[in-house]
């Protein structure tokens, strides 16, 4: 009777050990969006005319990090305005505040402290506002932070970039910018980082690569949370069906995350998307 008694408090103990480390463990949910600049020549598909399926969309599901690329400042005011349950970093290509192109990271203010947070240029001179990197058409930016969970004061990095449409060599050169610098804050800790953005590079591409090579990657590499057998493409342009997608938009996550599902969101009315990218979305786990 004693013996059994023994060990039914011990199974309770063992459960309820399990099911406080369940509590704690941090589970996220984030996507990644490329918005389209508010373009007028965009006509039907013009920023005023799908800024509240875009918000809308970034509203139906409880997100913890939303990484947004192309936004102009009018477009992020709008964002702001919309999505008062989270706060934002980031600021655009041209002079790192509000000028050009944004990418941006928001987070939900309820869930997660922002700690510290970085921007810079993918340019030899990565420091200097609206530097240009190498046969890059534009200037582009990586934006991030540190920041502490709500549910166990655990600190991960999130960062988000947008890569060049036009250097093969801007994007190779971007990817060792980024993993060089994810590296030299992991010299203060083995981080959770989470990679997110445009990359304007397929699975094939170099830069793709630079990240997800293990081999290559000693210190730190990172895994695609796409799975293997998915082929869903994430641009498209605005018309559903028009051409075919190309795989671009990426969420990658350092080696202590358990990926949990994946999903292209295919979002639209019949005819077009909210914008000429899809988003991208995964949930992903600190065990």
């Amino acid at each position: 009777m004693f013996q059994y008694l023994y060990k039914m408090k011990n199974s309770i103990i063992i459960c309820l050990l399990l099911l406080s480390c369940e509590a704690l463990a941090q589970e996220i949910n984030v996507v990644t969006y490329n918005i389209r600049f508010n373009n007028p020549g965009d006509g039907i598909n013009a920023w005023p005319n799908r800024k509240e399926k875009v918000t809308k969309l970034l509203l139906a599901q409880d997100f913890d990090f939303i990484g947004i690329q192309e936004a102009l400042y009018d477009q992020i005011l709008d964002l702001d305005l919309a999505l008062q349950n989270y706060k934002r970093i980031g600021g655009g290509r041209d002079d790192g505040q509000n000028k050009g192109e944004f990418t941006a990271i928001y987070y939900n203010k309820t869930r997660w402290t922002l700690k510290s947070d970085y921007i810079n240029w993918l340019s030899d001179n990565f420091k200097t506002p609206g530097s240009i990197g190498w046969d890059a058409a534009l200037p582009r930016i990586f934006v991030g932070g540190f920041f502490e969970s709500a549910l166990n004061k655990k600190a991960i990095v999130v960062t988000c970039t947008h890569f060049d449409h036009v250097g093969v060599q801007a994007r190779e050169n971007s990817a060792k910018i980024i993993m060089a610098y994810l590296n030299g804050i992991n010299a203060n800790g083995d981080f959770p980082h989470v990679l997110i953005g445009d990359f304007n590079a397929a699975t094939g591409d170099k830069s793709y690569q630079i990240f997800t090579n293990k081999l290559g990657n000693l210190d730190m590499y990172f895994k695609d949370c796409r799975p293997s057998n998915n082929e869903d493409g994430t641009y498209c342009t605005f018309e559903v069906n028009k051409q075919p997608c190309t795989s671009i938009d990426h969420i990658f996550v350092s080696h202590q995350w358990q990926i949990i599902d994946f999903e292209v969101i295919h979002a639209n009315d019949g005819t077009y998307y909210p914008s000429d990218h899809k988003p991208v979305r995964a949930r992903v786990k600190l065990p």
